[in-house]
């Protein structure tokens, strides 16, 4: 099945930046070393994660073409266009981005099989996309949506939390966190274009609930304590 649209240069650039934020590195995952674009809601959607974080961007195709031509409807059912390999949506990037210079501000894309194609009356590039089974990201999510809230504490490793800060579209935006349990992944919405996910990292100290940080600020702090070596070093 192929299908073509057209859609904002700058949009599209990024949302593939944004979702490459997410998406993994290893190896050992093919499936997650790359962006995952399909049609959601008559919107392009792009997905990144690697397994503790997942970030999931969306734009809408721009409704009528620059020859006054309707763009296609898009709002049918979704469907599944493929997975860029992330060196692939890094050269993708390479092409679309940087200042207009005469260029359109739209490009047109098109989907048919295993090849994604975008061009913009000048150039023309054609990827290949990579035959492999992307996690189903809206289940994730929508499962994690529905579950109870029930929480205390909740951890969290502040350098991948730092990447959501990448996925505010303009400057300003808020994000918006919902939790349900210490185990489960924090959901992290932002405007109309973003939504994620957080794995949690463990609480060492069990039992220690929000009502005991108090004594952060009421408490005499310990002193640090000298390893063996340094203490023998001060005695001589």
């Amino acid at each position: 099945m192929s299908i073509t649209f057209e859609i904002n240069r700058g949009d599209l650039a990024k949302a593939i930046t944004i979702a490459l934020k997410f998406a993994g590195k290893e190896r050992e995952l093919p499936m997650l070393c790359g962006i995952n674009l399909s049609i959601i809601k008559g919107q392009l959607t792009i997905t990144g994660t690697d397994r503790f974080r997942l970030g999931l961007v969306r734009i809408r195709p721009i409704p009528e073409t620059a020859d006054g031509a309707t763009n296609p409807d898009l709002d049918g059912p979704g469907s599944n266009i493929g997975v860029l390999p992330r060196a692939t949506a890094t050269r993708l990037l390479r092409v679309i981005g940087g200042p207009l210079d005469g260029r359109s501000p739209n490009v047109e894309l098109t989907s048919s099989g295993r090849e994604l194609t975008v061009a913009d009356g000048e150039t023309r590039l054609t990827v290949t996309l990579v035959d492999e089974k992307f996690p189903d990201v809206v289940g994730i999510l929508l499962d994690e949506m529905e579950r109870p809230i029930d929480l205390d504490l909740w951890g969290v490793n502040t350098a991948l939390f730092a990447a959501f800060k990448d996925a505010a579209w303009r400057k300003g935006d808020h994000a918006t966190v919902r939790l349900s349990t210490a185990s489960r992944p924090a959901v992290v919405r932002i405007g109309d274009h973003f939504i994620g996910c957080l794995m949690p990292v463990q609480i060492a100290k069990r039992g220690s609930t929000a009502s005991d940080w108090k004594e952060f600020l009421t408490s005499e702090p310990e002193r640090p304590t000298r390893t063996t070596k340094r203490a023998s070093r001060a005695a001589k």
